[in-house]
């Protein structure tokens, strides 16, 4: 997938995070593995909705939650032990049931990977239409349209 080059400028992202890489996080090549920087997408989302609870005080309906239905990775550039990986998030598509996140991973000031991760709200009974109330607070986080190309 070609990257629209906008999604490497930390500047449009609304969430952020530091994260600093454990030596368990380095592979045989000396750099960190590609597999672990999984875990720092998630931990950059599990980050913002953690602080759109707490800074918007929302709170899911009783049965309600976010499935990954989908996530892509683009790795751009190696990252290095023990240098801090700085994870930025933006809301890059709202639908009906689902959401679609942009997550770039930035170290010494270069986007060294991306992720797209699409995620479908769910009740008891499968796909949930998201909430007027959590459309609003996503839309405080949106990246400018149109950058995935969709």
């Amino acid at each position: 997938m070609k990257l629209n080059p906008r999604l490497l400028d930390p500047g449009i992202y609304r969430h952020s995070i530091d994260i600093t890489p454990r030596f368990s996080d380095v592979d045989a090549q000396n750099h960190l593995n590609n597999a672990r920087l999984g875990e720092f997408y998630q931990e950059a989302r599990v980050s913002f909705y953690t602080y759109l609870q707490r800074a918007h005080g929302f709170k899911r309906p009783v049965g309600n939650r976010s499935l990954v239905a989908h996530t892509s990775i683009d790795y751009l550039a190696e990252l290095n032990y023990p240098q801090l990986v700085t994870v930025k998030l933006g809301v890059a598509k709202v639908g009906r049931t689902s959401q679609t996140l942009a997550i770039a991973l930035f170290g010494e000031s270069r986007c060294a990977g991306f992720a797209k991760v699409i995620l479908v709200n769910a009740d008891a009974d499968g796909p949930a239409p998201i909430s007027d109330e959590w459309r609003q607070i996503l839309s405080l986080y949106a990246l400018p349209p149109g950058l995935l190309g969709e």
